[in-house]
Order: C-alpha cells, then structure tokens, then sequence
C-alpha cells in the first residue's frame, strides 16, 4: 500500500452561527500558531542527498518534484506500469493547475511540510464556492504521506465545486498531526 497516498476525508456541515466573510475560490492561508509539526526527517539517502532535495523543494515547480518522484517510483514500490499510467495523469492535472486562474497564483507550500527545522506558523489551502449557505457542505481533507500537493486541492474542487474545503498542510505526514493545529 503507498502510505504517501492515504487519504483520510472527514465530510461535515458547514453550518456557523457567524460565516467568516471569505471571497470564493481558491486560497492559500497562513496563520499564527503554537502547535506546528517539528520538521521532517526523511530518510532519503545520505545528508548529502536530503540537502539536495530540500534545496530543490526552495527552487524547484511542484510539478518537477512530483514528476521527479513518479518518475523514480520503484524507490515508493511502484512498478513500471504504475509509473507510465501516473505520469501522464500528474503531467495533465498539473497542466490544468497552470490554466485555472484561481489555482496558477497558489505556491506550493512542499518547502513548508518538509522542512529541516521546526515550522513557526500554520497553513491550509482553502477552496470556498461561489455559492455559501447553511447547506453547504465541507471538506477536511489531511494529507498522506509526502506532504500538501497543489494537485489535492485540484482534484478536490474539481469534483466537489459545491463544497468548502480544507486542505491543512503538516509536515510529510499527519501520522504524527497535532488536534490542536
């Protein structure tokens, strides 16, 4: 099973007593908080290699990195046809991410869920409908294995247009997440 692909989708009501006054579309939130993730130990290779890839999280598009990562799918345990049916599915997803005008203005917050220090603040993309009532529904959706990926929020609003929804973002994996955050 890929651990990095566990999705654990709670759905709930998006009732309030006071709506936040958010505007719709998609969104990129950072916040104050005092129960951040510590940082991320990957084991990936010697220091040498981990610097490598932090340094690439800085500098390089989301999408490289992910493609980088399918592209070397054998290290996740995916075999060569998993690998020639995904990288065309991410190449497509995010293509579509570049031509969506709400999507193309996020940053990807993958130097954020993977950093070498403990994390100082909050984040959590945000998607909120045209259209907000009492019935409308919401989304918490908590990452798996790897950390927050624009291309989550894409899919997610893709086929929920009608809903709010959540994505927060910590560290590689919510296998150590804080209730608190």
């Amino acid at each position: 099973m890929l651990r990095w692909l566990t999705i654990i989708a709670l759905l709930s009501s998006a009732a309030w007593a006071d709506p936040p006054v958010v505007r719709s579309g998609c969104h990129s939130v950072r916040f104050a908080t005092a129960n951040t993730h510590r940082g991320f130990r990957a084991r990936i290779g010697s220091s040498v290699v981990q610097e490598i890839f932090r340094r690439g999280l800085n500098s390089l598009p989301e999408p490289i990195i992910v493609q980088a990562a399918i592209g070397g799918g054998a290290e996740l345990g995916l075999s060569s046809e998993q690998i020639e049916r995904l990288l065309p599915l991410f190449a497509k997803t995010y293509e579509s991410i570049g031509r969506d005008g709400q999507m193309s203005m996020l940053r990807s917050v993958l130097p954020y869920c993977l950093p070498s220090t403990p994390a100082n603040h909050g984040h959590y993309y945000l998607y909120v409908p045209q259209v907000v009532s009492e019935k409308t529904q919401s989304i918490v959706f908590l990452h798996g294995f790897g950390g927050n990926f624009l291309f989550y929020l894409k899919v997610l609003k893709d086929q929920f247009p009608d809903h709010i929804i959540i994505l927060p973002s910590w560290g590689g994996t919510w296998a150590n997440g804080n209730s608190r955050y």
